[in-house]
């Protein structure tokens, strides 16, 4: 695992989230349905995104708990009654498959350094007890990786001192604790719990912008816990005794600093200046809170995608969405890159997926024959330039101040190919990334997918 603080990358995604249309996705096992919410006002958009009754796989839903978007932008569900991850569409009207790796009892996962990792409890179906269950993108079995005393009910991505892990909820040691993949058999205690007057089975545990740490309490005292990077806490939100909303199962701080959370009977937001609590969806069961980034813009097409794998063992994935306002209206994000290596963008007048050119350990697929060329965004000292690394969580940060949300590219209207031809409406160009990647050896780079875009 590289080491890079992971805060900066957080906040950073979560303001490129905010500008760009995130949403937030949240399961309710009430109806077997996953919610769509607003994640700057926690707003609801639609009760029932994705219905999950109609998934045509082995085993039918029981309780979703956590809903993922996927690099390629596919939906992960896991269900804890179903035993399974259920994938979908990312517009989240396709069943596409589930998993067969033997899961028991599983509750909250993520989707960090090229892996699916899965808090399982269980052991039914060849289940693999106390463990965090590491699965590649496409719902394989990787391996389990055995907890000695932890029962997990969820993980998500942290850097604690410079190493990259997972940050774990403890139900039996009412702990939150400190995966590290490279030696997962000695988990650090980050906040050791008396689980009397501290928080009591913690469910899900996400990270403010402010780089601390919430946890949904469900049992007494239930409510919104918070800690520093210390594993101190530093606040309580009685959400039981303040609101009558007890049984806290998911926790996500939205965009305009109040925080979402979750219980058996709706969706809730509190408010830290009212000192108030809102609910947004009222008479079903609330499960995890998780990012949602859209179906797909219908004027962004991917094409030679995947990827070839860099050394993080899965591919950087290069997506775009229009109608910014800034530069040429686009902008580019690019996620799942090896940590601290520098690249940019690239721009071509056509793509090239039947014989792409290979370079190094990837494959440019944009053309250079019968007069089509590409160029390079890596021009100094104005808009044409985007290089930029990137950071531990693998989302590409601009360093030259091109991208007004810190990660990413906004493309501007000039175009770096002879003559500078300016992006007309109604225009159809062509992108990719060129990054290096030396952990895969001395010299060696890499490209993303490519995608067209019709402004």
């Amino acid at each position: 695992m590289k080491t890079k603080t992971l805060f900066t990358a957080l906040t950073a995604t979560a303001l490129a989230s905010t500008a760009f249309g995130q949403q937030l996705m949240v399961p309710e096992s009430s109806n077997d349905a996953v919610m769509l919410f607003d994640a700057f006002d926690g707003s609801l958009i639609n009760a029932t995104f994705i219905d999950l009754t109609t998934a045509g796989g082995v085993n039918s839903p029981g309780t979703p708990i956590e809903a993922k978007q996927a690099p390629n932008g596919d939906i992960i569900i896991s269900d804890q009654l179903a035993d399974e991850l259920f994938r979908w569409s990312g517009d989240g009207t396709t069943y596409l498959g589930e998993s067969a790796a033997g899961l028991d009892n599983m509750r909250g996962f993520e989707i960090a350094y090229g892996s699916i990792w899965v808090s399982n409890s269980g052991t039914s179906n060849a289940g693999f007890d106390d463990s965090i269950v590491q699965l590649d993108l496409n719902l394989n079995l990787i391996m389990a990786h055995p907890l000695a005393t932890e029962d997990p009910f969820d993980c998500t991505t942290y850097n604690l001192g410079g190493v990259d892990g997972l940050l774990i909820s403890d139900i039996a040691g009412e702990n939150v604790t400190f995966f590290d993949p490279a030696n997962p058999a000695t988990p650090t205690i980050l906040h050791d719990s008396d689980g009397v007057t501290g928080v009591d089975f913690p469910e899900q545990v996400s990270i403010r912008s402010n780089g601390n740490i919430l946890v949904a309490g469900f049992s007494s005292p239930s409510g919104i816990y918070e800690y520093d990077s210390t594993g101190a806490q530093v606040d309580f939100i009685d959400t039981s005794g303040l609101f009558g909303n007890g049984g806290l199962r998911g926790v996500y701080e939205l965009g305009n600093g109040n925080i979402m959370y979750t219980n058996g009977s709706g969706v809730h937001i509190y408010d830290p200046v009212s000192v108030t609590s809102t609910t947004v969806a009222a008479g079903v069961s609330g499960r995890f809170i998780s990012e949602y980034s859209g179906g797909g813009d219908p004027n962004v097409t991917p094409f030679c995608d995947p990827a070839n794998n860099n050394s993080t063992g899965g591919p950087a994935s290069l997506t775009g969405v229009t109608g910014t306002g800034i530069g040429s209206g686009l902008h580019l994000e690019v996620t799942g890159g090896p940590a601290t290596e520098f690249g940019y963008f690239l721009v071509g007048t056509a793509p090239e997926t039947v014989m792409p050119t290979p370079i190094s350990n990837g494959l440019l697929c944009l053309s250079v024959t019968g007069g089509n060329v590409f160029g390079r965004y890596n021009v100094t000292g104005g808009s044409l330039n985007s290089i930029g690394s990137f950071d531990a969580a693998g989302v590409f940060q601009n360093l030259v101040g091109t991208s007004t949300v810190g990660s990413g590219f906004d493309v501007p209207t000039t175009v770096p190919i002879p003559a500078n031809p300016t992006i007309m409406a109604g225009d159809t160009w062509h992108f990719q990334m060129w990054y290096r990647d030396t952990p895969a050896g001395a010299g060696s780079s890499n490209l993303t997918n490519g995608v067209s875009v019709v402004f």
